[in-house]
C-alpha cells in the first residue's frame, strides 16, 4: 500500500510498481528524472510487462512524466483523492479489503504474481545488469551527474 502526495520521482515510481494498491492525491506526478542524466532506470526491465511495449516507449523521453489521472490510465495508480485525509481513510479502507482475503490466498496470488514478472524478466537478466553497468561507466552519464551534484 502506498499513499503519494506530490512528485514520486525516479525509485519512487519504480518502486510503485511492485506495491498491490497505490493511492494518489490529486496533482502529483511521476517521472524518471535520472534519465536526462545517463541513468539507465531497472523500468525498461519490467516497463513492457506492466504497461505495454508502446507505452514503454515513453519511457526513453528524458522530460517523460505522468499526470495522476495519466498514472491512473497506465495502471500505475489505482484511486485518486482530492486530500491527505482522504488519502488516509482511502487506504485504510483498501488495507482493510486486503486483509479480509485469506492469507493463504494472498500469499499465493502473489507468489504467482511476482513468479510470472521473474520468468519474464530473468532471461534478460544479465543483459540489463551489463547495460546498466556500461552505461553508467561512460565518461558522459559520469559529467552529468558531477553537473547535477554541483547544483
Amino acid at each position: 500500500m502506498a499513499l503519494v502526495n506530490g512528485s514520486a520521482y525516479g525509485f519512487a515510481t519504480e518502486l510503485l510498481y511492485f506495491v498491490d494498491q497505490v493511492v494518489a492525491i490529486r496533482g502529483s506526478e511521476f517521472s524518471l528524472p535520472g534519465i536526462r542524466y545517463g541513468l539507465v532506470p531497472v523500468t525498461p526491465a519490467f516497463a513492457p510487462y506492466l504497461f505495454g511495449m508502446l507505452r514503454s516507449r515513453f519511457f526513453l523521453d528524458r522530460d517523460f512524466r505522468l499526470s495522476t489521472d495519466e498514472a491512473v490510465d497506465w495502471g500505475l495508480v489505482h484511486k485518486v483523492v482530492d486530500n491527505v485525509d482522504e488519502g488516509l481513510k482511502v487506504s485504510l479502507e483498501l488495507i482493510n479489503k486486503m486483509g479480509a482475503v485469506p492469507h493463504g490466498v494472498y500469499k499465493t496470488i502473489k507468489r504467482m504474481i511476482i513468479s510470472s514478472l521473474i520468468s519474464e524478466v530473468s532471461s534478460r537478466w544479465d543483459e540489463l545488469l551489463n547495460t546498466l553497468a556500461e552505461e553508467s561507466l561512460k565518461p558522459e552519464v559520469k559529467a552529468r551527474l558531477e553537473e547535477f551534484l554541483r547544483k
